[in-house]
């Protein structure tokens, strides 16, 4: 008899305690996540700062960096400048105050 009561009232502690759990879980999920984000983060900023240098010891020009970086920028700016002047649809609206 001891031993039921004692088995329903774990039930009941772990019922009670699940949500704490399961938020310490996704908390513990969250840590790992983020300290997985800021290691590729700074193996990205690593790797864009080493490897032009190594390139340019190699023979490579930096100049094969910024060439599509800059033919990107160029397309983008074509196709998007008309679409950011042109927000409404192409209605000129102008409300009158008073």
């Amino acid at each position: 008899m001891e031993d039921n009561f004692d088995r329903v009232k774990t039930e009941k502690l772990l019922n009670i305690l699940d949500d704490e759990i399961e938020k310490k879980c996704s908390d513990i999920r969250e840590r790992k996540k983020n300290a997985l984000l800021k290691r590729i983060f700074f193996i990205g900023c690593a790797l864009s700062l080493i490897l032009p240098v190594i390139d340019v010891f190699i023979g490579f020009s930096i100049m094969m960096y910024l060439i599509p970086i800059v033919i990107f920028q160029a397309i983008s700016l074509i196709f998007l400048v008309p679409i950011l002047l042109n927000l409404d649809g192409g209605i000129n609206h102008v409300e009158r105050i008073g």
